[in-house]
């Protein structure tokens, strides 16, 4: 996370990629676009970043489909927002659904079947 807004950019980019016409189209007409300079960054892959070296708090420690998760993640981290993923379509996604539920062990609380 970064401390500012430009060292969040930068870990946006990091992860991301560097903006481009191809993942980004219109980038360039943003108000803010050419004021400050970025290196060039090559876009990770979520599986390196995510399961590499990271325990993440998952809960149920057997939860092995990792590939739902990052096909979840995949089409809500884009730049152009006419390619994400609508909220009814994530919903319904199968990563939602999926038993074992992979919900993180911390600071949340799964919700009481009524």
């Amino acid at each position: 996370m970064g401390a500012n807004d430009i060292e969040q950019i930068v870990c946006v980019f990091r992860i991301l990629g560097s903006p481009t016409v191809q993942n980004w189209p219109g980038f360039q007409n943003t108000p803010d676009y050419g004021k400050i300079t970025f290196g060039h960054f090559r876009a990770q892959p979520f599986r390196r970043i995510l399961f590499d070296g990271v325990a993440l708090p998952i809960k149920n420690s057997n939860y092995e489909n990792k590939g739902q998760m990052i096909n979840f993640l995949s089409k809500h981290l884009l730049y152009d927002a006419g390619k994400r993923i609508e909220a009814s379509s994530a919903l319904r996604h199968e990563f939602m659904t999926m038993e074992p539920t992979p919900f993180l062990d911390y600071k949340y609380r799964r919700p009481r079947n009524h």
